[in-house]
């Protein structure tokens, strides 16, 4: 008589695996994801997120760079392991670079990863053959394969190739093309619990060992050639395991339910076994998603960590099919929100959990082939205490909100939090006390110091005080410090401010604000602590009311973009030795800062907006990317000049005042209205104080007007000055009744010079004027005719007397203005009639 064996699963080949009808499903879908992958390559713009980096640290590496603390791309530094260096190497020989090519080869890998997904779900039998379609339903996957061209990418497509090798039993080549996908990124080290369990519970403990070995001695073959170089850089960059993860969540409770999920399976027998393909499936995704529930944060480029498990997981729980469809399109929809809410985000979190309490319900899987199924709950009699277990957990879940609130949720308020309220949320649970200490943003100011608009004596007293409870507090912060910032108004220097700063650049501040008080003599300005030079990492700087010298060590600040400077000492030759040491300067801001001498000559090739309150005479040297400027008092005397007007040649926005258009070279008393070279692209034009005197100035002003054919917005400011000389305007008649005339102003005769451009090219795009302070002239009355005559696209005028301006006049003035020709029929005039006299 034969011997009856224990039933168990047909060993599994390729011609039963295509017998199976989900199979034939399976390649359908595949086919069609083929053809719509192709179209979303041909007709969705691609998206540039890190492509430009990718390609920066892989032309680094290629030209001989092994070190990983010099591999940097726009971006941000180099963080990943040495496999995806060779993947993106590769990658690059293939493409050229090209972004579409490059788009072509991740299509490809796209479905490469969904026929081993579809693989994988055909083989652990637990979704419905119409479910399959889920798993090609996202438009955020795509996006992040095809569109963004991530390397989440390859390290999931070997992820899941490992977990169908380890269905057939593979354990040791199963780990080598784990240890593949860790080397391309690291967050596959999410896997490595479940995994470890499976091993241990699949495969004696030798083999294990084996196992691993192999897996670490890919890592160190991979990463050779940069742990012979620089080993501590290589390790510190491409393996630090805490950016990713809460630690004290994913190794705590939460863990427990991986764990509890596994052990529950095994059989008592001790010896290993072989596995289930569901149960291998199960405790992989399980774990996997564990993690992703623990993470501090989510980018978008994580939900290819776990999308192709969803499905599994959901229908693994005990949820109508209805439920699990609810979920599975609520979470796709909070991950194609852009960019995310606070609503997203929570509710995110909320089906996160959702599902974690399915699985923990779901009744336990049979790990081992052969054996029924069955509810551990009918054979489990519960003792009595079970029922005062249960009111506690009810209990427990009824905990008020704030207190359940997750960390990442907490930091995001404490941010926008004051300090001192911030400090306070220490009293509203355990889970808040200190919490305020590991916040990214320090701010001080009148609100933290308790003061009003005007410091009192007190307050100069106290001043001491407040920069003590600064230090304490920042002595007291345990984390890191992106942003600074000190501005409050008269605070003083003391002995703490250099003991605030020496502490504070330990932290990598980012951005830092530092405002003092102007004191009285010169000598009494805070001289800036060395401290600050040596932060390299610094992106923004604003100070007020220092002294600023660089030492002869000073390398430069190589991310700073940010910079403004208000009443501050500055070395005679900031403009030569400092801002070329700043190379990635954007933004300069200077008032009235002291120390300067001579001329300013400006070499910034990045720079974008400057701003400048002062005296000096500024030269424009190179400038290519300035498009927005902004000048009191400064004058530019080479304005009119070629090297001058191609360094200004983008600029956008100008906000100018009359007297530092006053040296502009080639503005004579014959000299033409309008540059050689027109500012084309300057659309934004406000020029403050303008003096209608039939001076240069006054030539200046219509220069610089007729000069900007493109202009959409243009502000005009009448200044104070110009009211001795109101076209023999006496006092009495200004500040009276006596009605305009018809005299004709010299900015009349100025704007219709015969060298003048005509309404044809001149204010043709002209959408908003606005004139200010006006005084009821004949001048400002001829140049509000002009504009309202060459305007046809003119939609808004607004007028602003000056203050004490009588009612009569303003009226008068106003009919004036509405018998003005106009040329656009949309135009509304605005007369601010609050700042007139009765």
């Amino acid at each position: 008589m034969r011997e009856i064996k224990p039933l168990s699963e047909p060993r599994c080949s390729t011609a039963t695996f295509f017998k199976n009808p989900k199979a034939i499903i399976a390649l359908a879908l595949l086919l069609f994801d083929a053809v719509l992958t192709a179209v979303i390559i041909t007709y969705v713009p691609y998206t540039k997120i890190d492509w430009d980096a990718y390609m920066s640290q892989v032309t680094g590496f290629l030209e001989g760079e092994k070190d990983y603390s010099k591999l940097e791309g726009d971006t941000g530094p180099l963080v990943y392991p040495a496999g995806f260096l060779y993947v993106y190497s590769a990658i690059q020989y293939v493409t050229g670079g090209q972004v579409f090519a490059a788009q072509i080869l991740f299509g490809a890998l796209y479905i490469v990863n969904l026929a081993i997904i579809l693989f994988i779900y055909v083989k652990a039998d637990v979704l419905p053959w119409w479910a399959l379609v889920l798993l090609s339903l996202s438009k955020r996957i795509h996006s992040i394969f095809v569109l963004r061209l991530f390397n989440d990418c390859f390290a999931m497509t070997l992820l899941h190739a490992a977990m169908a090798l380890l269905l057939y039993q593979q354990w040791h080549l199963g780990l080598i093309l784990f240890s593949g996908a860790v080397s391309v990124k690291m967050n596959v080290l999410l896997y490595a619990p479940p995994l470890l369990l499976l091993m241990l519970k699949s495969i004696d403990f030798r083999r294990v060992i084996s196992a691993l070995a192999g897996a670490a001695f890919l890592q160190i073959l991979l990463g050779l050639p940069f742990l012979l170089s620089h080993p501590a850089a290589y390790m510190s960059r491409a393996f630090n395991l805490g950016r990713v993860f809460i630690h004290f969540w994913f190794e705590g409770g939460l863990l427990r339910l991986l764990r509890s999920r596994v052990l529950s399976f095994s059989g008592t027998k001790s010896s290993p076994m072989k596995i289930k393909e569901e149960h291998i499936v199960t405790t992989m995704f399980v774990g996997n998603f564990i993690g992703i529930v623990c993470a501090r944060s989510l980018h978008y480029q994580f939900y290819s960590w776990y999308f192709f498990s969803i499905p599994h997981l959901l229908w693994t729980t005990r949820f109508p099919t209805l439920v699990r469809l609810v979920l599975f399109i609520g979470v796709e929809l909070c991950w194609n929100i852009y960019p995310s809410t606070v609503v997203s985000s929570a509710l995110l979190l909320f089906l996160h959990l959702v599902i974690l309490w399915g699985l923990w319900s779901a009744p336990p899987e049979d790990s081992i082939p052969g054996t029924p199924k069955t509810n551990t709950l009918t054979n489990f009699n519960p003792p009595q205490v079970s029922c005062v277990a249960c009111k506690m957990k009810r209990c427990k879940s009824s905990a008020d909100r704030i207190t359940n609130l997750p960390a990442d949720v907490i930091n995001r308020i404490l941010v926008f939090l004051p300090i001192k309220d911030a400090g306070k949320t220490s009293v509203l649970s355990r889970k808040w006390r200190r919490r305020w200490r590991s916040i990214p943003q320090l701010v001080f100011d009148k609100e933290f110091a308790n003061i009003l608009d005007e410091p009192t004596s007190e307050w100069k007293v106290m001043n001491k005080q407040v920069m003590l409870n600064i230090l304490q507090c920042l002595l007291l912060h345990d984390g890191h410090i992106a942003k600074f910032e000190i501005s409050i108004l008269g605070l003083a220097p003391c002995q703490e401010s250099g003991l605030i700063i020496l502490h504070l650049f330990n932290k990598g501040v980012q951005d830092f604000t530092l405002e003092f008080d102007e004191p009285e003599a010169a000598e009494e300005r805070y001289q800036m602590h060395s401290s600050l030079f040596s932060a390299l990492h610094l992106k923004s700087l604003q100070l007020k009311s220092v002294k600023f010298a660089p030492p002869t060590w000073f390398v430069g600040f190589s991310k700073l973009t940010h910079l403004e400077l208000a009443e501050v000492i500055l070395p005679d030759d900031f403009f030569e030795n400092f801002l070329p040491k700043c190379p990635m300067l954007e933004l300069l801001k200077l008032a009235f800062c002291k120390g300067l001498a001579g001329k300013l000559e400006i070499v910034a090739p990045f720079l974008k907006s400057f701003s400048y309150m002062g005296f000096l005479d500024i030269y424009f040297k190179s400038t290519p990317l300035l498009s927005d400027l902004s000048l009191h008092y400064g004058r530019i005397p080479d304005m009119a000049s070629a090297s001058s007007l191609a360094s200004l040649s983008r600029l956008q926005r100008f906000h100018v005042n009359c007297q530092s258009l006053q040296k502009l070279a080639g503005i004579g008393t014959n000299a033409p209205t309008r540059f050689q070279t027109p500012l084309h692209q300057l659309n934004f034009l406000c020029i403050d104080d303008v003096v209608f005197d039939g001076s240069k100035r006054e030539r200046a002003f219509v220069c610089l007007i007729m000069s900007s054919p493109n202009l959409r917005s243009l502000t005009v400011g009448v200044g104070v000055r110009c009211v001795s000389q109101l076209d023999f305007f006496d006092w009495q008649s200004l500040l009276g009744c006596e009605p305009i005339n018809n005299k004709v102003s010299s900015l009349w005769r100025l704007l219709e010079a015969e060298d003048c451009p005509g309404p044809s090219d001149c204010l043709q795009h002209l959408r908003e004027f606005r004139i200010e302070y006006v005084h009821g002239t004949h001048a400002e009355l001829d140049l509000m005719r002009f504009v309202l005559a060459t305007a046809p696209l003119l939609r808004s005028v607004y007028v602003r007397p000056r203050c004490g301006l009588r009612t009569e006049k303003n009226t008068k003035f106003m009919k004036e203005v509405l018998r003005c020709k106009h040329v656009s029929k949309e135009a509304e005039i605005t007369y601010d009639w609050d700042y007139t006299m009765d």
